[in-house]
């Protein structure tokens, strides 16, 4: 999501947290769920950076399973 987005950071970090997310990873590991807020960004800013999404969402696709 975009730090600029119509959604509320409140609300993603909810769905984050519901999804297992927003836990220390230092000693519970990284969830399978994760949050990225890109800064300066609206809801539709994928559409003018794919390279930055596509980027982000590869590596969280290519991370290994825990």
């Amino acid at each position: 999501m975009g730090d600029c987005d119509m959604v509320r950071l409140e609300h993603a970090v909810r769905f984050l947290q519901l999804r297992g997310g927003d836990v220390n990873g230092d000693f519970d590991g990284v969830p399978a769920s994760q949050l990225a807020v890109f800064p300066g960004t609206t809801h539709f800013f994928g559409l003018a950076r794919t390279s930055l999404v596509l980027d982000v969402v590869l590596g969280f696709l290519d991370a290994p399973a825990g």
